[in-house]
């Protein structure tokens, strides 16, 4: 993908993205950045991790379900909690269990 714009001096300024796949059956809500890491959270009930190591080539490590819409989150370097309305859950990434 590309976005093409007038640049500050008239000419044209654009810039790139890769393809990125995404969460399916609706849209992201949230996003939190950290390091070489990104989390997402959507309307599809998941929970995705990106390794970004690669910015060319993004690619989600895991996915995590959520018993609905994931409209919050937080992460570190060990966990994630992940929250909609009162349900909250939180995953462990050495074990990637709930």
């Amino acid at each position: 993908m590309a976005l093409s714009s007038a640049g500050p001096e008239g000419g044209d300024a654009q810039v790139h993205a890769p393809p990125v796949v995404t969460h399916t059956g609706g849209a992201v809500l949230r996003v939190q950045m950290q390091g070489d890491r990104i989390v997402t959270g959507s309307r599809d009930k998941t929970a995705k991790v990106w390794d970004l190591r690669s910015p060319a080539e993004p690619r989600a490590v895991l996915t995590l379900p959520h018993e609905d819409w994931v409209t919050s989150l937080q992460f570190d370097e060990e966990t994630l909690r992940c929250a909609w309305g009162a349900d909250i859950s939180t995953y462990f990434f050495r074990s990637a269990e709930a």
